[in-house]
């Protein structure tokens, strides 16, 4: 069995988000993205927590998640673009840059 930390660990992974009903893109016909985001929090629960208030705000609604772990558990080298984002948490404790 694991312990639990009562550290912040940084975590990673990939957002499926649908627009939301005030977001500009749907007058372009969108209705849906996803995003590579980074998230500094103590547990997976405060990390999605803030990720949707996050993307919230950004006029997003966040519908599922794809790959979420702690950088730590990752087992391999991050991208470039998950870098930039690890990196980031230090200003900001959520981080999403590109929205496809």
């Amino acid at each position: 069995m694991l312990a639990m930390s009562t550290s912040l660990d940084i975590w990673l992974g990939m957002a499926n988000l649908r627009l939301t009903s005030t977001n500009p893109k749907r007058a372009e016909g969108f209705t849906g993205a996803f995003a590579g985001f980074a998230c500094k929090a103590s547990n997976i629960v405060e990390a999605v927590d803030a990720l949707c208030k996050e993307l919230e705000e950004a006029g997003y609604v966040l519908v599922g998640i794809e790959h979420m772990l702690p950088v730590q558990w990752l087992g391999r080298q991050l991208t470039t673009y998950e870098a930039v984002l690890v990196a980031a948490v230090a200003t900001y404790p959520v981080q999403f840059r590109d929205v496809h």
